[in-house]
């Protein structure tokens, strides 16, 4: 009987991850034909791999702030058998889209998750626009993701039955997280932590193996990242005088007035992630509450129902006069603005879902409190995620996509709230497909749309005109791909070789020739006077689209 059930779970298992790789795989098929083009600070990090390229040793520009060297690796190994090209490098990141899906399905699975359940979350999950767009770019965000959720993977199973194998594994993983991004580091820690809470000082003692097994190799790492990369780079200075103040002012402000709103301002960032991951699981949420839906008439739920909503309430007016700031609870309208499928557009829903989302949450906690229990790994989970939006909300308070690393958190904690609940196909499957076409043709639509400025680009720069002053489609970042270091030699010799000094190198602010985009014209990018030049239209998978070629008069 019970090699049966292990037969049965297995194939399973079997059945779902070979439908997540299909899944995948089409969706991937269908971005294709991948195009030369930069997005946001991946400029920097190309740079780093033709650099290293080039010169035959492992180079960071000094524009990246990001630890970076997995990364730069990882795209050298691609570009030795593709050629150097943003093509490439974009193929090295969506190489990551399966494996974040299929990793999403056995860390849920060692939740006891039912497997259809752990089926809908993963695909699910990668249906995020965050999380599919980005995949399109060579950003650290989507290397970062992968290797955290594997690092999750590992370090829950050797908790859950103290595996040093899987510790390890989850250390080799924590390490490879630090050398794409510096966070990285805050996953052993919190394993760490979640052994001293939970063992009595005798019994550490004991568990020294396992306590190796997870950090030797992550100290060892970042030693070494140190010795070879002492130097820094600009933004690394930059970043880290950032982060120091922002410590500095919450813990030694000079005054109670600067430490508080210094505080305030932390808070709100913080409120603001909370509130755009419940958007951005929303659907998630109305699926579940679609398909136990009687669930939610009986008594006891209506009155933690009646509660959420009074917390709810009291949070966003509490954001409203505090902050006194148009509430738009996290709306991420960089990742929206291509919607084009969707019959309401999502800035006028948004609220109305994280609400949905916010009291499903807090009714499910409500109800299931009997049931909580701080376990080992329920502690590593809570101090990673505590960390993660600590650190998250200090030192990058304008960057919402960095939420991304917070969401496997708030996946496994509502996967948990709908464990015993029932998923039911006919909500599910449909809700399923429209996030995965709908995330597709948003992604597809802004790939295409910025390739196509830049490429209209280049030809305006072809013409004689300076590449500072040409903006292809709000990518403010896109000429520096063509001048980073040359900018950043200038700026440090300006500071006579000072990093901790050096002015930031950004493009000029006033480029006066644009190409836009139709879905940048509907939020008033365009300027009172201006020349038209061209108009550009053409088609991206399922839509029609076009850009404008204009100059500023």
């Amino acid at each position: 009987m019970h090699f049966k059930e292990n037969f049965d779970t297995r194939k399973k298992n079997l059945i779902a991850i070979i439908s997540i790789i299909v899944v995948t795989v089409l969706l991937i098929s269908l971005m294709f034909p991948l195009k030369n083009q930069t997005a946001g600070d991946d400029y920097a990090y190309a740079y780093s791999v033709k650099k290293s390229i080039e010169t035959g040793r492992l180079y960071l520009s000094e524009a990246t702030t990001a630890a970076l060297v997995f990364p730069v690796l990882w795209a050298i190994l691609f570009s030795s058998f593709l050629g150097f090209s943003f093509k490439t490098l974009h193929i090295s990141v969506v190489f990551f889209l399966p494996i974040i899906a299929i990793t999403t399905y056995f860390l849920l699975k060692q939740f006891k998750l039912k497997p259809h359940l752990a089926f809908f979350a993963s695909l699910f999950f990668i249906s995020v626009p965050f999380i599919f767009q980005y995949a399109f770019t060579f950003l650290t965000d989507i290397p970062f993701l992968t290797l955290e959720l594997l690092v999750l993977l590992f370090f829950v199973r050797g908790l859950k039955a103290d595996k040093k194998g899987d510790l390890f594994l989850g250390s080799i993983f924590s390490a490879l997280a630090f050398l794409t991004r510096q966070l990285g580091l805050l996953l052993p820690l919190s394993v760490l932590a979640a052994y001293i809470v939970t063992s009595r000082i005798n019994i550490i003692s004991r568990k020294y193996l396992s306590i190796l097994a997870i950090s030797v190799l992550p100290a060892l790492t970042v030693i070494l990242y140190i010795l070879v990369f002492r130097e820094g780079t600009v933004n690394q200075y930059i970043y880290g005088k950032r982060v120091s103040e922002t410590i500095h002012s919450l813990l030694f402000a000079r005054s109670a007035s600067v430490g508080l709103e210094a505080w305030s301002r932390i808070i709100y960032v913080a409120l603001e992630y909370f509130w755009q991951a419940l958007g951005l699981f929303s659907l998630f949420a109305i699926t579940v509450i679609a398909s136990n839906f009687k669930r939610y008439l009986s008594k006891k739920a209506i009155k933690s129902l009646m509660l959420a909503l009074i917390v709810f309430i009291g949070l966003v007016l509490l954001e409203k006069i505090v902050y006194m700031e148009k509430t738009y609870l996290g709306f991420p309208l960089v990742l929206y603005r291509y919607e084009s499928l969707f019959p309401v557009p999502w800035p006028h829903i948004w609220k109305y879902l994280v609400m949905i989302s916010f009291l499903f949450v807090t009714t499910e906690s409500l109800l299931n409190l009997k049931n909580l229990k701080f376990t080992r790994t329920a502690i590593f989970l809570l101090t990673s995620f505590l960390l993660f939006l600590g650190m998250s909300a200090i030192a990058i308070p304008s960057h919402k996509k960095y939420v991304m690393s917070l969401l496997p958190f708030f996946l496994i904690y509502i996967c948990l709230l709908s464990k015993k609940l029932k998923i039911s196909g006919l909500v599910a499957i449909p809700v399923l497909l429209f996030v995965l076409i709908d995330s597709l043709q948003m992604t597809k639509l802004r790939y295409d749309t910025n390739a196509l400025a830049q490429q209209k680009g280049l030809e305006i720069v072809g013409r004689g005109i300076d590449i500072d002053r040409v903006l292809p489609n709000l990518e403010y970042t896109w000429s520096l791909w063509y001048t980073v270091e040359d900018k950043y030699a200038q700026e440090l010799k300006k500071a006579g070789g000072d990093k901790l000094t050096v002015t930031y190198p950004v493009t000029p602010a006033n480029q006066d020739y644009l190409i836009i985009s139709k879905e940048n014209i509907k939020y008033g990018n365009l300027p009172q006077k201006y020349l038209f030049i061209e108009n550009s239209p053409f088609t991206s998978l399922f839509v029609s689209s076009y850009l404008l070629t204009i100059k500023k008069l």
